[in-house]
């Protein structure tokens, strides 16, 4: 979960897990865009929407795009031909010192 909703802050924030503001979009682009014309990656939401995590197995958790966004969010996280990378997925420093911090809380709380 706390990987989940920094994730999707990024997306308020407009920047890559390090802190690095996404690259602005293209004249071409913002003519084309009909709604949330100021926000990168966001016309309809679907991409933000899509992220969910998974049980890969009993020790492993994934993170990802999945749906309909799947097809494009490889494209928007690495950059492919003329759209430039712009990074959402990713463990910052704070979402690693948050996930350290509720798997010590949840040790604490499971100690007899």
């Amino acid at each position: 979960e706390t990987l989940l909703n920094s994730t999707r802050e990024r997306f308020r924030s407009q920047e890559s897990p390090e802190g690095v503001p996404w690259a602005p979009l293209k004249p071409s682009t913002l003519a084309r865009k009909t709604e949330n014309r100021d926000k990168i990656l966001t016309e309809r939401g679907t991409l933000r929407n899509e992220i969910a995590y998974r049980l890969l197995d009993a020790h492993t958790v994934g993170l990802g795009a999945g749906g309909g966004a799947k097809k494009y969010a490889n494209t928007h996280q690495f950059g492919r031909g003329a759209i430039v990378a712009r990074p959402f997925l990713g463990v910052s420093a704070e979402d690693a010192a948050d996930i350290r911090d509720e798997i010590l809380d949840f040790l604490a709380d499971a100690s007899p």
